[in-house]
């Protein structure tokens, strides 16, 4: 209790006045910024909240509805069940084995996996991806989970072609 600075009164046992003597109060150390931390790296570091919305989940899910919306644009044809033509999905880059293998056109396994057939086929996805993400994302970062997303992305279709290449080989 008492003032803040002031320094202990005597002892009872001496004589010496009693008054208080004021002391320095003790300088704040200045703040140092880094002038080359931005204001969004300065949000994002002191905010766990903003830290683990998985923005990249979310943003991939808008990606493929976004994608899935032109693709229904400029359908050749639609199914009455609401799935597109193949000839569709063929003309935006779906693979397969004739396509990739065989003419050599290589783009098409980084474009297919961000095609989708029909309503559910892009709304199944879309919920694996949100349950995935939201978890995974924030535990490993946005980095590594873009790694995975694209990693996983080529090795289905890589797979596809595989089994496409089985199939035809057990039909001949």
């Amino acid at each position: 209790f008492g003032r803040r600075g002031a320094v202990a009164p005597p002892s009872r046992g001496s004589f010496q006045s009693a008054s208080l003597q004021p002391v320095a109060a003790p300088i704040a150390p200045a703040v140092v910024r880094d002038s080359e931390e931005s204001d969004e790296e300065t949000l994002f570091r002191g905010n766990k909240l903003l830290s683990d919305i998985p923005f990249l989940t979310i943003g991939l899910i808008f990606l493929l509805i976004l994608i899935f919306g032109l693709q229904r644009n400029l359908a050749i044809s639609i199914g009455r069940d609401g799935s597109l033509d193949v000839r569709s999905l063929i003309a935006y880059g779906a693979s397969s084995y004739d396509l990739v293998v065989v003419k050599g056109e290589w783009w098409r396994i980084g474009l297919a996996p961000l095609l989708h057939g029909s309503n559910s086929h892009l709304i199944g996805n879309c919920v694996a991806l949100f349950i995935v993400g939201v978890r995974l994302e924030p535990l490993i970062g946005r980095g590594l989970f873009a790694l995975i997303f694209i990693a996983s992305a080529l090795a289905g279709e890589a797979g596809s072609l595989l089994r496409i290449e089985e199939e035809i080989r057990a039909a001949i």
